[in-house]
């Protein structure tokens, strides 16, 4: 029979030296979340200041701008158009339209969509609409207006 005894210690100094490793890694760590910590609330600090400036001059500039037929329904409280009417407004104009259609033609609207992706904003749009029962996707991969949509553009034309 074989003594383990030194086996053991040795294996205990691994552990003990291993324990000394990660607790200096993890003092790195803190060290690096209290300087991160500072940098954000000096950032949060800044951004107080200048993002109430910035959604003034976005909010002006959506209510300034003029929808493109003139219709108060386009529109929300606050001047912003929204997506899913102009979305309507295109496939009442146009009967079936895939969504790159769609995309494409309300970015030649000039509809601000920022820096947010146009196809994935008019995805959701559809997504929504179609929930809504107001329009439906074909088999063909294009959508149109649903029949109750349909009578009630007509009704309004």
């Amino acid at each position: 029979m074989r003594d383990i005894r030194p086996d053991l210690r040795d294996r205990l100094a691994q552990v003990a030296k291993e324990r000394a490793t990660l607790q200096a890694r993890i003092a790195q760590l803190d060290q690096s979340e209290t300087t991160l910590n500072a940098l954000l609330t000096e950032e949060d600090a800044l951004w107080e200041k200048v993002q109430p400036t910035l959604f003034r001059v976005v909010r002006r500039e959506l209510i300034e701008r003029p929808s493109q037929n003139g219709n108060a329904e386009t529109a929300d409280r606050e001047g912003e158009p929204h997506l899913s009417n102009l979305l309507l407004e295109i496939l009442k104009a146009s009967g079936a339209c895939s969504k790159q259609e769609l995309a494409d033609e309300a970015k030649k609207r000039e509809y601000p969509f920022g820096e947010k992706s146009v196809l994935r904003s008019t995805h959701f749009a559809l997504v929504g609409l179609m929930r809504k029962a107001k329009i439906r996707a074909l088999p063909n991969g294009k959508f149109r207006l649903t029949e109750a949509n349909e009578k009630t553009a007509d009704a309004t034309t």
